[in-house]
Parts: structure tokens; C-alpha cells; sequence
């Protein structure tokens, strides 16, 4: 809901980087699993669910009268406040808040919007981007916005940000302030998507003045429409509404964002009114929610795509593609869906995000073959089996490892699943000390977010999967500008990575949230890195 005018100044580019979900022409921005068979096979059970798709945020009634404090209940945990620290889903949804970036991404119409920015120039090379910033826009401190802060932004991120981020700030090899309000970057090759990658929280920009002076927290200072007031970690965090906003100033003066680890108990904090929205309920009581006339239940398919990595670093499995296409073979989907999410999920047939640019809809998930499955295992050496660990966090995950590991053992694999908190899990994927890890991406729309799982450079890269094609296709498509050859190189990517099995994908989670009546303003996210800058709640 950030009103913002696109004011793109190369067409070329434009035409390119706009990462519309109808790249995948078949699926909508949000939606069911009813309107998705187009780009994924659906599970008997989500067949029965519901058609309800995450609504376009409203406009709030000019005569209303709004609720000063807003609450938001959520199971996960917030550690910390700095946007180059760390980049999942809920931290994310956090940096919407405080730190707006040179562009933004609208989740309604997956468009590029400006934010920071007022519009860029690109060199005839495609390595010089020109940015030119608004006028007059502050940090939280009072500081002025200059170049000088947007060059500081990307030299810290490219020496401090989290892996996941530090690629892309290392893209950029040069800078140059023109004026106050006029910013140089040169890359290092050209990237047609990077203006889209620069578009998300992690890339907010900093004040160098607040963040030289509190390195501890200096990085907190943005220049987003909320400001921090109280942070507890691993509690809530406390925001308020930063009033000299250079854009719509929000109408709620204070949100709180307040860890529930448990999300019944989330869901009778909603109905007692303590909080007024309750996010990802149990599947359990979503018709409780839909029934409840106090509350609206909002329901859509996600980005959000559950994985196995296998260890390409680790025998036997990372040895055989024929043992890991043995895995694929053996697994039975629907059963992991209807067991593990209630059937509140869509089958994944291609490691890729189904709304992404490029996504290719003709792959099928491999069918359920035990026979099959069982001779991959005997061509491989082993028609036996033998013993593997798989390592996952959270009770949904670890639930659909356990029915993997009945369905593996009818084909003689002995699987161990270890459950792991999320630090545990983190650490022994970053060390390498897995077999199969089962976690999840929630991918973004534009087509080089690829390279977050698939390049041999990212940290994100948990399978350790380096297919020299793969490396060379990703490069490929980064500076490619023809749409057509573009869409080729991406079917590419993913036909490999099909073959290959170093990702076996499973499915797209459908995502639910309930809030109270009266609550508008979100701009909710397949990729559930949903934008609350703007949320109100009417009060009668």
C-alpha cells in the first residue's frame, strides 16, 4: 500500500526487471490451491479447501476512526534489529517497517515501485546504474538522506550482511556520490534483475552517522514509516509511527510485533482482543476462525517451497544420482501433505517458485514407484539399502520426516530424523555436518533469485549443488535481455536440477492468517514477507 510512482528510465530494462507473477501466466499474485493446477498438482485434500486469496490492501475510510495500538501475535522469534543481519521471511517482515530500500517490490502487483528512489539510469554497457534519490527524506535520528548514506549501506553489506545478502552487495564494485542526491554503481557483470534484488528489506538503506557512533545499534536508525521503541529479544518488539515519513504516514501510532511460540494460544489471544491479528493459526482451527464473526480468515498458496537437500559433499548419496532419484521415486506426496500439513499444501515438481519469472508449469512430480525406486537402488550398488540421517526444525517438518522415513524404509532406506532447534540446524548446515537437511525457501518472483539456492557462491545453497551448466546458466540469464532466450535459460536451470535430485521438492505451504474485523492496510506476500507499514484497525 506504499503509494509510489514507477519511474524507470531504461524501457529495455523495465520490460526485463518487472518480475510480474504473470510470468507464470497461469497463477495469480495469491491465491488457493483450487485456482493453481496450472503450475502445480494439487493433493486430494487441498482440492477441499476453501477459495478464499489474500485480498489487495484497502483504503482506509478518510471518516474512520482508527485504533492508536495494534498488536500482532506471531510464533516466531525476532533476534535482531539490523536489516543486513539476517533474511528470513518474519525478520523481513520486521525491516518493511523500519527501513525502506532504493526500490520496493508491491506483493499485490509484483511491480518494482520506487521508494528511496526516484527513478535510475543504466550505462549502454549494463554495468553503471544511476540512481537518483527524493528530496528531503529523513532518518529516524533527523539526519537527512544522502548518497553518502546509500554508498555506506552497501560497503557495510558487503563486508558484515548475511550470506544471503553479501552476494549481491559484492555485485556492486565501485561507487561514486555525483551530488547529495545522485548515487553511482558500477557492477561487476551485468545483471538485468539487480534492481529487483536490491528491493528487499536486507537492502534498507542505513544512516553512516548513527551507525559509526552505536555500532551496536546504530543500524537500527532507517527511514521507514516505523521506528523503534522496545526491543526484547526473543519477546516483542515495539515500533513506533515515525511521523516526518516521507510518504504516508500510517494511521495507528504504535505496533507491536509479540512472540505467542504457541499459535492456539495465539489464536484466544485474537479472540479475546489482545491481539488483532493472529499469524499462521493451527490448520486445526481454521474453520473455527471462518465461523468466528469477530474475525476475517485470510488463506493463500505460498512461496514458501519445503525441500530435501541432500549433501552433495557427503556419500553415498551426494555420489549417485541415482540413489537420490531412488529417494524422489519412493516418496508419496499426497500422504506427506495430507499427514504433515493437513492438507493445506500443493505438491512442488520443480525446485522453483511456482509465481517466479520463467517458472516452467510442464514438470510433473515423480510419480510414486517403489519398483522403480527399489532398481535405482540395485543399478547404484546398493539393494540393500543403508542408514541416513536427516536433519529439520520445527514440528510440521519433522512430522512430514517422519512419514519420509516409513515411506523410504519400504525400499530398505533406514532413516534417522534428528530434530534440531533453529541455531542447531543452522550450524550443522553451515558446517556441513548433514546428509539430507529438509528446510525451505521462500523464493521471490524475479528469475535470478535462483542463484540463491543454485550457485556455488551462496550460503543458501544447502545441498552444496555445484552443476558447472548451472553456474554458467545463471550467469547466462543474469545479463540476458531477451525475454524469450531468458525463459529458455531459466527452463534449463531447472530441467537439470529436475534430473539431478540434489533438491527434491516437496510442496508449497498454504499460508493462513486471521484478524480481527476492521483490520486493513496489509500488503500480504506469497513469499510471507507480508508489508504491515500501512496497517489499520477501524474502530466502531
Amino acid at each position: 500500500m506504499k503509494k509510489r510512482i514507477t519511474m524507470i528510465t531504461s524501457v529495455i530494462l523495465a520490460a526485463a526487471m518487472l518480475f510480474s507473477m504473470a510470468g507464470c501466466a497461469s497463477q495469480p499474485a495469491a491465491t488457493t490451491a483450487q485456482t493453481t493446477q496450472a503450475a502445480v498438482q494439487q493433493t486430494k485434500a487441498a482440492e477441499t479447501q476453501p477459495a478464499v486469496t489474500a485480498p489487495a490492501p484497502e483504503t482506509a475510510p478518510a471518516e474512520a476512526k482508527f485504533k492508536k495500538d495494534i498488536i500482532i501475535g506471531t510464533n516466531k522469534k525476532y533476534t535482531n534489529s539490523d536489516p543486513q543481519s539476517i533474511s528470513n521471511g518474519s525478520h523481513r517482515m520486521l525491516f518493511h517497517l523500519t527501513h525502506d530500500a532504493l526500490f520496493y517490490i508491491n506483493p499485490a502487483t509484483s511491480e518494482l515501485e520506487n521508494a528511496v528512489a526516484e527513478g535510475y539510469e543504466l550505462s549502454d554497457d549494463m554495468l553503471t546504474y544511476t540512481f537518483k534519490l527524493k528530496k528531503g527524506i529523513k532518518f529516524h535520528n533527523g539526519e537527512p538522506l544522502t548518497a553518502d548514506d546509500v554508498i555506506f549501506t552497501f560497503q557495510r553489506g558487503a563486508e558484515t550482511s548475511a550470506g544471503a545478502l553479501r552476494g549481491t552487495f559484492k555485485q556492486v564494485v565501485d561507487y561514486k556520490a555525483v551530488d547529495d542526491l545522485t548515487v553511482q554503481m558500477t557492477l561487476s557483470s551485468p545483471n538485468v534483475d539487480f534492481v529487483s534484488n536490491i528491493a528487499v528489506p536486507g537492502f534498507g538503506i542505513l544512516n553512516r552517522k548513527a551507525v559509526e557512533a552505536d555500532p551496536e545499534h546504530g543500524a537500527d536508525i532507517g527511514c521507514g514509516p516505523w521506528m523503534h521503541k522496545e526491543f526484547v529479544d526473543n519477546d516483542y518488539v515495539l515500533l513506533a509511527r515515525f511521523d516526518d515519513y516521507y510518504d504516508e504516514v500510517a494511521k495507528a501510532e504504535t505496533l507491536k510485533i509479540q512472540t505467542i511460540p504457541e499459535s492456539s494460544a495465539q489464536l484466544v489471544a485474537l479472540q479475546n482482543g489482545e491481539i488483532d491479528l493472529c499469524m499462521d493459526p493451527n490448520n486445526s482451527e481454521l474453520q473455527i476462525i471462518a465461523d468466528d464473526p469477530n474475525l476475517n480468515l485470510i488463506q493463500f498458496n505460498s512461496m514458501a517451497e519445503t525441500y530435501l537437500a541432500i549433501n552433495m559433499l557427503q556419500g553415498p548419496l551426494g555420489d549417485s544420482k541415482e540413489l537420490r532419484q531412488a529417494i524422489r521415486y519412493a516418496l508419496n506426496l499426497d500422504e506427506i501433505i495430507i499427514g504433515a500439513y493437513d492438507g493445506y499444501a500443493i505438491k512442488a515438481a520443480s525446485t522453483y517458485g511456482w509465481a517466479q519469472k520463467y517458472y516452467d508449469d510442464s514438470f510433473e512430480p515423480y510419480p510414486t514407484d517403489l519398483e522403480k525406486a527399489k532398481a535405482l537402488m540395485a543399478e547404484a550398488g546398493y539393494p540393500n539399502g543403508f542408514d541416513v540421517e536427516i536433519i529439520t526444525n520445527n514440528k510440521q517438518r519433522v512430522t512430514a520426516s517422519t512419514i519420509i522415513q516409513a515411506q523410504l524404509k519400504q525400499i530398505g532406506i533406514n532413516l534417522k530424523v534428528s530434530e534440531l532447534d533453529s541455531a542447531g540446524i543452522t550450524a550443522r548446515q553451515e558446517s556441513d555436518d548433514f546428509q539430507i537437511t529438509m528446510y525451505d525457501n521462500n523464493w521471490f518472483a524475479y528469475a535470478d533469485d535462483v542463484r540463491r539456492l543454485y550457485s556455488a557462491e551462496s550460503s543458501n545453497n544447502n545441498a552444496n549443488y555445484v552443476n558447472e551448466r548451472i553456474q554458467e546458466l545463471i550467469s547466462l540469464g543474469a545479463s540476458e535481455t531477451d525475454d524469450a532466450k531468458r525463459e529458455a535459460i531459466y527452463k534449463e536451470i531447472q530441467e537439470i536440477a529436475y534430473d539431478d535430485c540434489a533438491y527434491i521438492p516437496i510442496c508449497y505451504a498454504t499460508k493462513a492468517i486471521a484478524t480481527v474485523k476492521g483490520l486493513g492496510g496489509v500488503d500480504y506476500d506469497p513469499g510471507t514477507s507480508h508489508d504491515f507499514s500501512h496497517v489499520y484497525v477501524i474502530e466502531e
